[in-house]
C-alpha cells in the first residue's frame, strides 16, 4: 500500500536517502534520481503547481503531496513491490491526460468560434483569452517536466 504523507511530513521520507539528496529535494523543482539499483526518488509539480515527492524501492512506495488528485490516484494501490506501486501510480496519474488536452483544445476552438462570429473581442473575450492562455501555459509547464 502506498504510504501518503502531507508536505509537512516529508522529513519522514528523508530516512530513505542520504543528507546530500535531502538538500537536492528541497532546492530542486523536478528530478529523478536513481539512488541505487531498484531505489528511486523523484519530484515533480502537478498541473496545479503542487510539489510531489515520491520514493520507491522493492518494498515500499512513499508519496508526499498535498495535491488532492495525486492523493486520489494513490488510493487502492497495493502491490508487493514499491516499484510496482510507483508504476501503477503513474498510470493512474496520467490516464486522463488525453482528455485534459482534448478539453483545452475544445475550449480554444469554442472561444475561436465565438470571437470570429462576433468580429472583435470585447473585454470579456479578452479576459477569457488571457485565462485560457494561462491554462495552456500551466499544462505546457506540467508536460515539459523532465
Amino acid at each position: 500500500m502506498i504510504r501518503l504523507l502531507d508536505t509537512e511530513e516529508i522529513s519522514e521520507l528523508y530516512c530513505c536517502v542520504d543528507a546530500g539528496l535531502i538538500d537536492h529535494i528541497r532546492d530542486s523543482r523536478n528530478y529523478v534520481v536513481p539512488i541505487e539499483e531498484d531505489r528511486y526518488i523523484m519530484a515533480f509539480h502537478t498541473m496545479n503547481q503542487n510539489k510531489t515527492v515520491i520514493y520507491a524501492d522493492g518494498r515500499r512506495c512513499i508519496v508526499s503531496s498535498d495535491d488532492e488528485y495525486v492523493r486520489q490516484c494513490c488510493e487502492g494501490i497495493d502491490r508487493e513491490s514499491g516499484l510496482g506501486e510507483m508504476f501503477e501510480f503513474f498510470l493512474a496519474l496520467t490516464s486522463e491526460d488525453v482528455y485534459v488536452l482534448e478539453g483545452l483544445e475544445n475550449k480554444i476552438s469554442d472561444l475561436e468560434d465565438e470571437l470570429l462570429t462576433r468580429g472583435k473581442p470585447d473585454r470579456n473575450g479578452i479576459s477569457r483569452i488571457v485565462a485560457l492562455r494561462k491554462e495552456v501555459l500551466a499544462a505546457k509547464r506540467y508536460y515539459e517536466q523532465r
